[in-house]
């Protein structure tokens, strides 16, 4: 009984830890774009948040640190 348990309480200590740091990744507390650029999704993913946006009838992705909400970078869209 003692076993279970204490497996009980690793799997929950570990839930909790993982929990902790992935919120960690994502402490920006604002993520900036363009003024009038209407936004389309965003999504974080490893640490980055990834901001889908239209600006002057055209779409942009942005690439934000989840952290300090600094802008990585700019990427065009085009079309074939």
């Amino acid at each position: 009984m003692v076993g279970i348990i204490a497996i009980i309480a690793i799997v929950i200590f570990k839930g909790d830890k993982i929990e902790q740091l992935e919120a960690s990744k994502y402490s920006a507390g604002v993520l900036v774009t363009p003024a009038g650029a209407k936004i389309l999704s965003a999504v974080p993913s490893e640490g980055m948040i990834a901001i889908t946006y239209i600006i002057d009838n055209k779409t942009k992705l942005r690439l934000i640190d989840g952290t300090t909400g600094a802008v990585i970078r700019d990427i065009d869209f085009a079309t074939q």
